[in-house]
């Protein structure tokens, strides 16, 4: 990243800070906007995008979201040309790093109504200043017209409208659990502290009424539109990076909590503020982890949170609960013109196994008597552990693994995953796994799931390659006859 990104994108954040505190001293007090701003950036993953600017565009938007509330606030007040112009333009640079965030343009709407009275009221000073509001309403409907233009075309061709391009979206957030509380990128798994923001929701409808629905409205809305994209991660990121932007907006029922408390006796006040402390510290402490790469960006997991919870490094057999990397990266075995059949290992489960006794199941086997049934007490199946040096004195194997798998219900709901690593002192690299949802497995029949592997350079000949299958489900999954080929160089 250039200099001027990062320079540009902290001077952003805390631009909007700054714009945040004047919004929140004009609502509330000096003394609740300060407190507000330190919980905000220290607590949240405000404070790690902004050390290290790996995601400029959020510190950009979060300025332009917290400069567009503070002139909304002075146009709701004194209705001057020059407010309204500033928010054209903010509007207009928002709309540029991401129309979809264009949904902060009904706060002005909104802004002040709360009941019938109140949106009398507002109609009228709609009328009062009708030229504003018109040129609002215009360049709003200009620049929608220009974001979706694109959309709607073809090149060479006339207005033509695609339905194929929003494939991919589903409008009705249907992400909305794993976005907030999944350990692979849950925001308040990695921003906890933000849970307080929307219980002051409550406290900003019981204090502000006027500016309650135009935030909770807008709020609300964006997050349901982040919640609705399948890649709802947003890829390698610490949190939810896509949310960023809209704590500009969290920061006033955040400051209406905030408040609340510095009214009450010591019996509540101590309490609450120590959570809050403790929040903010493992904010600090999780953003230590990310930046030395214990937390990952993209592959957490229920079970790696936990083991690398309150660590210093990573543990030693943690990496093996990574999330699997995609499918893509499965090798391409070269041919046997160029590779010899070393060895044929083959499991089929008919011999007892200490501890996964219980798991042996007759209901569905390929072949023989018994099969794996793999469930929720079952999450990784016997796995098979290969010595290098017992198996080549060459420098490379090449592992093609076989495994068979049965389900009954829907494929996306047959989460299981055919994996092989390397070991080095129990430390993984070069994991590699084929998903059985990715797949053209089809339910009522046996599957047969192929990965092909290509040893990486070996740190040490006493490493170990280990095969196994992970379950990931909620709905059992049955597996049989796993079949490992080792093949090794011809020259």
């Amino acid at each position: 990243m250039s200099i001027f990104l990062f320079i540009t994108g902290v001077l952003c954040t805390f631009g909007g800070l700054w714009f945040t505190a004047r919004t929140l001293q004009s609502l509330i007090s000096a003394r609740v906007a300060l407190i507000t701003i330190a919980v905000l950036f220290f607590g949240t993953n405000l404070f790690q995008l902004t050390i290290s600017q790996d995601h400029p565009v959020h510190s950009f938007l979060f300025g332009l979201f917290a400069f567009f509330l503070w002139l909304n606030l002075q146009w709701s007040q004194s209705p001057k040309w020059k407010f309204l112009l500033l928010m054209i333009l903010s509007l207009g640079l928002i709309g540029f790093l991401h129309p979809i965030a264009l949904i902060v343009a009904v706060i002005p709407v909104l802004w002040g109504v709360h009941d019938p009275t109140s949106s009398r009221e507002k109609w009228t000073r709609v009328l009062s200043a009708r030229w504003q509001y018109l040129a609002f309403l215009a360049f709003m409907s200009l620049f929608i017209i220009l974001c979706c233009y694109p959309w709607f075309t073809r090149a060479g061709h006339e207005l033509y409208f695609d339905p194929g391009s929003l494939d991919n979206y589903i409008p009705v957030a249907p992400y909305l659990r794993v976005f907030l509380l999944s350990f692979k990128k849950g925001w308040f798994v990695y921003s906890p502290l933000m849970i307080f923001a929307i219980a002051g929701f409550y406290f900003l409808a019981d204090r502000n009424r006027p500016v309650f629905f135009a935030l909770f409205f807008s709020f609300l809305s964006y997050l349901f539109i982040a919640a609705s994209w399948p890649a709802w991660w947003y890829g390698d990121s610490f949190g939810q990076r896509s949310m960023i932007e809209a704590y500009a907006i969290l920061a006033l029922p955040l400051g209406y909590l905030i408040g609340w408390l510095t009214e009450k006796r010591l019996a509540i006040k101590i309490p609450a503020f120590l959570i809050i402390g403790l929040l903010i510290l493992l904010n600090l402490f999780q953003t230590w982890q990310y930046q030395r790469s214990i937390i990952h960006p993209s592959r957490m997991t229920s079970h790696y949170y936990a083991a690398v919870f309150g660590q210093l490094k990573v543990p030693g057999l943690a990496g093996r609960y990574l999330e699997p990397l995609p499918m893509a990266i499965n090798d391409i075995f070269p041919g046997e013109a160029s590779m010899a059949l070393k060895q044929k290992i083959s499991y089929d489960f008919e011999t007892p196994i200490e501890y996964y006794e219980s798991f042996r199941d007759t209901t569905h086997a390929r072949n023989g008597r018994f099969g794996i049934r793999m469930e929720e007490g079952l999450r990784y199946s016997p796995g098979i552990r290969l010595k290098f040096k017992e198996l080549t004195q060459k420098d490379k194997l090449f592992i093609r693994v076989r495994g068979y798998i049965y389900f009954t219900h829907p494929k996306y709901s047959a989460k299981v995953s055919l994996v092989a690593t390397c070991y080095h002192k129990e430390n993984t690299y070069k994991y590699r796994a084929i998903h059985c949802e990715t797949s053209d497995a089809e339910p009522d029949r046996w599957n047969r799931i192929t990965l092909d592997y290509e040893t990486p350079p070996i740190i040490d000949t006493e490493d170990e390659v280990l095969i196994f299958f992970w379950y990931r489900g909620d709905r059992e999954v049955f597996l049989d006859d796993l079949e490992i080929s080792i093949y090794e160089p011809k020259e």
